[in-house]
């Protein structure tokens, strides 16, 4: 993509560049400082299309030919990288045209994404984990979301970060083994942060990066307690209980009970327990609830399982066999030994079987499509 744009290319049409560097260079510290002390409507637009540029890994110069200033008119790269780094508000200029002209490429964008979005399935157990996300960021509060691997956890994060992703809400997995090095590095990055700086640097710019209008997600928290042999890996939750602290954030955990373990009987980990809101610790469910199945066959165009054989007739290798199986009872074994992702995947190898043979979605495909994937593990 080259600097220069068609000014009538919609929005939505940004793309990321093949070239892997980072072509948006305002970093998120860079963004937060110089936005801290604006009204809300144009600290809120400018963050907005600081994390917009980031994370469609478009240049300045490109971000700005899609904004309109009231005359029509383009503006220019440098003067939305001057907005971006504080240069035109120390200079007194009224940033509110350029915060509406950034706030209608954000209604275009996510009209957008609204359509082409991967689905996202809400269910009961979903919107409780909003609530914990939505209460730690208006709040300013710290929370945790406990329970076990393949339950909903990650997906429900990562779909409250899309949708309140621009400039609002970060999202961090904690890398294998909960190395402080590696996490710290690999946070900066994710905000724009140039990771050639020395350590104490790149922690003092993570911490510029953040402020109450922020929300922080630490997912797969657990890894940090993997690495017996040293209390290193325990600085990854110290940091972020310094985050925390200093920064006057909303911070939300995610991990397994593990984590719970350790938070309550670790000397290290202790003050970070103490620092949780009543009402924003939501310890999950061992299973995956019943209620939320149902909301998942629902989006599949199928009832609930039934708890009732039901018959079909497959062919494997030109032949033609039968095969019988309960719904309700493969549910709950898969789901159980599994966990959720594979029943959904599941689910979507039926609806795609559907669709190829023109026939309605039906829980006989999902039994078909589960003889498919049985069929395939015993033939490698």
């Amino acid at each position: 993509m080259s600097e220069e744009t068609d000014p009538q290319t919609s929005a939505a049409e940004i793309v990321p560049a093949p070239n892997p560097r980072n072509r948006f260079t305002v970093a998120a510290d860079t963004v937060a400082t110089a936005t801290r002390t604006l009204a809300d409507f144009e600290c809120q637009q400018l963050r907005w299309l600081a994390k917009y540029g980031q994370a469609i890994n478009a240049s300045v110069s490109e971000l700005a030919a899609r904004l309109r200033k009231p005359d029509g008119a383009a503006y220019s790269g440098d003067s939305v990288y001057q907005a971006l780094t504080g240069k035109r508000s120390a200079e007194g200029a009224n940033l509110e045209p350029m915060a509406k002209a950034i706030a209608q490429l954000r209604r275009e964008v996510q009209e957008v994404e609204a359509h082409s979005a991967t689905t996202f399935i809400e269910t009961p157990l979903s919107r409780r984990l909003f609530a914990i996300f939505r209460g730690a960021l208006q709040k300013h509060r710290l929370g945790f979301v406990l329970g076990e691997s393949q339950i909903g956890k990650t997906t429900a994060g990562n779909e409250f970060a899309r949708l309140n992703n621009h400039g609002t809400t970060h999202l961090f997995r904690v890398p294998t083994g909960g190395s402080i090095t590696v996490t710290v590095s690999e946070m900066a990055r994710r905000l724009g942060i140039p990771d050639r700086i020395c350590y104490p640097d790149l922690r003092r710019r993570i911490l510029d990066s953040f402020d109450e209008h922020n929300l922080l997600i630490v997912d797969e928290a657990h890894q940090c307690l993997y690495n017996t042999k040293s209390n290193s890996s325990l600085m990854v939750l110290e940091f972020v209980r310094e985050i925390y602290d200093r920064r006057k954030c909303g911070v939300v955990l995610m991990g397994t009970g593990e984590l719970k373990d350790a938070l309550r009987h670790n000397a290290i980990l202790q003050q970070l327990w103490r620092r949780r809101s009543p009402g924003l610790v939501l310890q999950l469910p061992a299973e995956v609830p019943v209620a939320d199945l149902n909301a998942f066959a629902d989006a599949f165009r199928l009832e609930p399982a039934p708890d009732r054989e039901i018959r079909i007739s497959y062919e494997v290798d030109g032949k033609q066999k039968t095969f019988a199986h309960n719904p309700a009872l493969l549910q709950k074994q898969l789901v159980h030994a599994h966990g959720l992702g594979p029943w959904i995947r599941l689910l979507e190898d039926a609806r795609d079987l559907a669709k190829e043979t023109c026939t309605r979605m039906s829980w006989g495909r999902v039994i078909a499509a589960y003889c498919n994937a049985q069929a395939m593990e015993e033939g490698l």
